[in-house]
C-alpha cells in the first residue's frame, strides 16, 4: 500500500486481486463550475454516486470478493447466475458504496483473460441522452456490442460500445437506487429484461 498526498488530497494505493491497482482518495477538490457537454444536454448523473461503474473480470473472484466487502467496505446488492452456453455458467456479484445500484461489478472468469476490464459505465439523466448517444456511435461506425436494452437487475437502460483499447463503455439512465432499507439482494438468472442485442462486431 502506497500512501501520499497529491493534487486528489490524501491517496492511497493498493493492487486488487483481480490484477489492477486501486486508488482511494479523500479531499477531492470541487471544479470552480460541474462540468456540462452540449452532447449530453441533460448531464451526468454523478452528484454523491460518483462517475459511474466498472467490471472487471477475474480467476480470483473470491480474494476480490473479499477484497472490496471486508477491505474496502463495499456491500453486495445482488448477483447474477446463467448458463451462457451448454456447460458454461456466467457468474457476477454487484457492489455498492453509495446509493448507486452498483460501482463495481465481478465476473468469474474461468480462465485467464486478456483484458481484465469487461466495460465502463456512465449514467447519464436523460433518456433522450442515450438514444443521442446510440446514433452517433452507430453513426461513426463504432462496433456496438450490445444495442439498447434494459437490465433485469437494476433496471438500467443502455447500450455497450467497444472501445480501440478492448474494453466496451456502457452508457445509460435510469438505474435503481440502493438506500438503507435495500432488500434486494437476490439472485437473477438473465442479464436484460430485453434488448441488448449484438449488432456489429470490430
Amino acid at each position: 500500500v502506497e500512501v501520499g498526498d497529491g493534487d486528489l488530497g490524501r491517496i492511497a494505493r493498493t493492487g486488487a486481486p483481480w490484477g489492477t491497482d486501486v486508488e482511494v482518495t479523500i479531499g477531492h477538490r470541487d471544479a470552480s463550475t460541474p462540468f456540462a457537454s452540449p452532447l449530453v444536454p441533460g448531464g451526468f448523473l454523478t452528484d454523491g454516486v460518483g462517475f459511474g461503474h466498472v467490471v472487471f473480470a477475474t480467476t480470483a473472484f473470491d480474494e476480490s470478493d473479499r477484497f472490496l466487502v471486508d477491505g474496502l467496505g463495499f456491500a453486495q446488492s445482488d448477483w447474477l447466475e446463467m448458463e451462457i452456453a451448454e456447460g458454461i455458467e456466467l457468474e457476477v456479484r454487484f457492489y455498492h458504496c453509495n446509493p448507486r445500484h452498483h460501482t463495481v461489478a465481478l465476473a468469474r472468469a474461468p480462465f485467464d483473460l486478456p483484458q481484465r476490464l469487461h466495460h465502463v459505465m456512465f449514467e447519464v439523466n436523460d433518456r433522450d441522452d442515450v438514444g443521442r448517444a446510440f446514433d452517433r456511435a452507430w453513426a461513426a461506425g463504432l462496433p456496438i456490442p450490445n444495442g439498447l436494452g434494459r437490465h433485469d437487475n437494476d433496471g438500467m437502460f443502455s447500450f455497450y460500445l467497444e472501445t480501440p483499447a478492448g474494453f466496451q463503455i456502457e452508457v445509460g439512465t435510469g438505474a435503481k437506487v440502493v438506500g438503507d432499507d435495500w432488500a434486494g439482494n437476490r439472485r437473477y438468472d438473465r442479464i436484460s429484461a430485453w434488448g441488448h442485442q449484438p449488432l456489429r462486431s470490430a
